[in-house]
């Protein structure tokens, strides 16, 4: 009888023992698949402000160019104008 029962507690331990065992697999491999997860969201995102950072730098110095150029040509307008009003073609 004693027997018995001794082996009935090495067979529950044993069971509990894998139980455990297959709780931590599961486990493990629902980490695994949350860091897919994770890797497949974060990357695209990630890339799209990479992008969006680039992007919003390469208009900005395409718009400081733009100024420049029309500050450029204003001033030769204003030049053309004050070499007109110089000649008295144009009215001041």
């Amino acid at each position: 009888m004693k027997t018995d029962l001794k082996n009935l507690k090495e067979n529950v331990a044993d069971g509990f023992d894998r139980v455990d065992k297959n709780f931590d697999r599961i486990e493990k491999s629902f980490d695994r698949q949350n860091n897919i997860i994770i890797a497949c969201i974060g990357l695209p995102l990630a890339i799209l402000a990479i992008n969006a950072t680039v992007w919003d730098i390469l208009a900005h110095r395409r718009s400081i160019r733009d100024n420049l150029q029309r500050e450029e040509e204003i001033e030769t307008l204003k030049a053309e104008i004050e070499t007109l009003k110089q000649r008295h073609i144009v009215s001041p």
